[in-house]
């Protein structure tokens, strides 16, 4: 179990002197994020959302460092690449108890929030604008909607994450309320998100807040939410469809995605064919419905145009804030085939995006830090600059 958030009371008085503020996010928070702000995103911010990468598991995950490969986490090297690249943005996921140390007068572990505040100087040295989305476990999730205490415990932690980082350009930093939030209720999440936005607006008034659907912010919960009166609000979705495709070969989530291999995308009939042979009777029922769903281009284009749609008819920005396919069991050439199209789909309705992920599984490079190797047909897929770097066979 993750321990929870540490009590307030214990972080007051270190706060007070070092944040300048106080430790607790002002009453009525989600009335600020009601009231908000009159302007929209900047152009600046806008265009920085067009192009990015995640970095995954680099503030997550932090014990379980056996199992995540410490290799995935970047340097300055892996930040240069990413610029020229013509990646414009980073996102970056932070675990709360990476930053959190209850015992220390202003509440933050010192390394733990040193990493932090290095990582971002280190990423806009190289011009790259950072989106910082907290994602705790699924336990201080489910309690978010369950327990008052820890909810004010999380308002007030975000009120003074964005207090000690609100001297950054707002151009180069924004915020995001929750990672996949993991809520089975659209309007409890929607409730509870507008508070942690308001915690967010009174800490740092003039930074974009980026906001999501209630499960794990696909473009179905996305339709789900009503958007709140702030206007300096980006609203973000993930795009993963169709999971059997995009997770085959995936070791965790639905069990049977660690025995699929080689689904294609478009569907062939031929291709399938060959596919379909090579497969156990076990992963043949999924395969043939797969297939029958017929996933190409098209039915891409209708999934995303929910998204833009619910965009237009609300005025506000979105942003696809993930989207990917795992390497190791999809075929190369239908992988590139789906991140063409998505990403060709999103630019196309002017929606800016960030693949997950930069190395790993799903990344765009392979290899270990100092010795990075791009995958050549998913940088020719998303449009991007080839850099004067090796690129993977």
């Amino acid at each position: 179990m993750r321990r929870r958030l540490p009590p307030l009371l214990a972080l007051l008085c270190g706060l007070l002197l070092t944040a300048g503020c106080s430790a607790e996010a002002p009453a009525g928070t989600a009335a600020v994020a009601s009231a908000g702000t009159g302007k929209p995103p900047s152009a600046a911010v806008v265009r920085a959302l067009s192009l990015g990468v995640n970095i995954a598991n680099w503030f997550t995950h932090r014990n379980e460092r056996a199992t995540v490969d410490p290799d995935n986490d970047p340097d300055n090297n892996d930040f240069q690449l990413i610029r020229e690249l013509g990646l414009r943005h980073v996102r970056i996921q932070i675990d709360p108890e990476v930053l959190i140390d209850e015992s220390k007068p202003d509440g933050f572990d010192r390394d733990g929030i040193a990493d932090l505040e290095k990582a971002i100087a280190e990423i806009q040295t190289q011009g790259l604008t950072v989106v910082v989305a907290l994602q705790p476990g699924s336990d201080i999730k489910a309690s978010l909607a369950t327990d008052p205490a820890e909810l004010k415990r999380f308002n007030d932690f975000w009120y003074r994450l964005a207090a000690r980082l609100r001297h950054i350009s707002p151009e180069f930093l924004l915020f995001e309320t929750l990672n996949e939030p993991e809520f089975d209720s659209a309007e409890t999440w929607s409730g509870i998100q507008a508070k942690l936005a308001g915690a967010i607006r009174a800490a740092a008034p003039d930074h974009t807040v980026v906001l999501t659907g209630h499960r794990y912010s696909d473009i179905a919960q996305l339709l789900e939410i009503t958007p709140i009166q702030d206007r300096n609000v980006v609203y973000s979705f993930h795009f993963y469809d169709p999971h059997n495709f995009t997770h085959q070969g995936a070791e965790w989530g639905y069990e049977m995605w660690r025995k699929f291999r080689g689904f294609p995308y478009p569907v062939d009939p031929v291709a399938a064919a060959v596919t379909r042979s090579s497969l156990s009777e076990e992963v043949l029922p999924h395969f043939d419905h797969y297939i029958n769903q017929d996933w190409n281009r098209e039915k891409l284009r209708i999934e995303i145009d929910k998204a833009a749609e619910w965009a237009r008819r609300h005025g506000v920005v979105i942003y696809c804030s993930e989207f990917g396919a795992y390497r190791p069991a999809a075929p190369r050439s239908a992988r590139a085939n789906w991140l063409r199209d998505v990403r060709e789909l999103l630019e196309e309705r002017d929606i800016g995006w960030s693949l997950w992920a930069y190395a790993g599984g799903f990344g765009l490079a392979t290899g270990v830090r100092g010795e990075r190797a791009l995958d050549e047909y998913a940088l020719n897929a998303l449009g991007l600059k080839t850099p004067p770097r090796s690129t993977a066979p």
